[in-house]
C-alpha cells in the first residue's frame, strides 16, 4: 500500500505498488512449493534465514497455506497474477450461537478488477501450484472431511481437554505451548513446528535466569530437562515452565525443547 497525502492533506486511500524485496520473497515460496515443499518446510526456511514475516511475526505453515475457497494465505493471493476480487464472503450471525461467521458468496456476486501492473508471477508457477493444491485436497479429502464434521459438532465446546496439563505449560525461553508429543513427554510447539531450538530471551545482569552478562542460561544442549527426571539435567534453562510455578512430581512427563 502506497502512504500519501493528495492536494487538500488527506490520506490516499487504495493505492498499491509492487514492493521487489517482498514480491522475491513471494516468488520464492511458490518456486518451493510447486519443487514439493510442503508449507510448513518453507516457512521453517524463511525463519532460519530471517526473513521476517507479516509485520515482523514469524513465518507459519497456516499464514501460507490459508484457505483456498475463501482467498485466504499467500499461495491463494490472487494479486499476485493482477487480479484483485472484492465482496468474496461476508460476515453473518449465526442464531444458534449468537457469534459472527464468515460465509463464502457466490462467484456471480464476486467483484473482480484486473490490475496487470501490479503482476509479480507469472501464469506457469501460478497454475502448478493451484495443480498440487487440488492433488492434496484430493488425497486428504476424507480427512479434510472428518475435521470439518468434527468442529461442526457442537459437543465439541463441552469436551474435557484430554491431558491434564493442556493449555498449562509454556517454555520460558521463546513462550511456546508444550504440547503432547509421546506418551511420557512433552515439546515445545515452536520447537516442533520449526523443528529447531529458539534463541533463548536476553535477561538484563544480575536478573534471576540470566548469566550476568545478559544471556540467558540454557543447559549446554539447548534441551529443557525436568527437574529430578533422572536425566541429569538441571532445567535452569526452562525454571518456570508451568504457570504459578509448580514444580514436577515424581514420575510426572518429561519436558523437552
Amino acid at each position: 500500500m502506497v502512504k500519501a497525502l493528495d492536494a487538500a492533506g488527506e490520506p490516499v486511500r487504495g493505492e498499491r505498488r509492487i514492493n521487489e524485496q517482498q514480491a522475491a520473497i513471494v516468488r520464492r515460496i511458490f518456486r518451493e512449493f510447486v519443487n514439493g515443499a510442503s508449507p510448513r518446510a518453507i516457512a521453517r526456511r524463511l525463519n532460519e534465514d530471517g526473513i521476517p514475516g507479516h509485520r515482523g511475526k514469524r513465518w507459519s505453515d497456516n499464514t501460507l497455506r490459508g484457505h483456498a475457497a475463501r482467498g485466504t494465505g499467500l499461495l491463494n493471493n490472487e494479486l499476485y497474477v493482477g487480479r484483485l476480487v472484492w465482496n468474496r464472503q461476508r460476515r453473518a450471525l449465526n442464531p444458534e450461537t449468537g457469534r459472527k461467521v464468515s460465509r463464502i458468496n457466490p462467484p456471480e456476486e464476486w467483484v473482480v478488477a484486473e490490475v496487470p501492473h501490479l503482476r509479480i508471477l507469472d501464469d506457469d508457477p501460478w497454475q502448478a501450484a493451484k495443480r498440487r493444491q487440488d492433488e492434496s485436497t484430493e488425497m486428504y479429502a476424507a480427512v479434510i472431511t472428518g475435521v470439518r464434521r468434527a468442529h461442526e459438532n457442537p459437543l465439541n465446546a463441552t469436551h474435557r481437554p484430554r491431558q491434564l496439563l493442556s493449555g498449562l505449560l509454556e517454555r520460558g525461553v521463546c513462550g511456546g505451548a508444550y504440547v503432547k508429543r509421546g506418551q511420557d513427554r512433552y515439546a515445545c510447539s515452536n520447537h516442533a513446528r520449526d523443528r529447531r531450538l529458539h534463541q533463548p530471551k536476553e535477561y538484563p545482569p544480575g536478573r534471576p535466569g540470566g548469566t550476568g552478562d545478559g544471556r540467558a542460561e540454557t543447559p549446554g544442549d539447548g534441551r529443557a530437562e525436568a527437574p529430578g527426571d533422572g536425566a541429569g539435567g538441571s532445567g535452569r534453562g526452562d525454571r518456570g515452565l508451568c504457570r504459578g510455578n509448580q514444580s514436577p512430581q515424581p514420575g510426572a512427563p518429561r519436558l523437552e525443547a
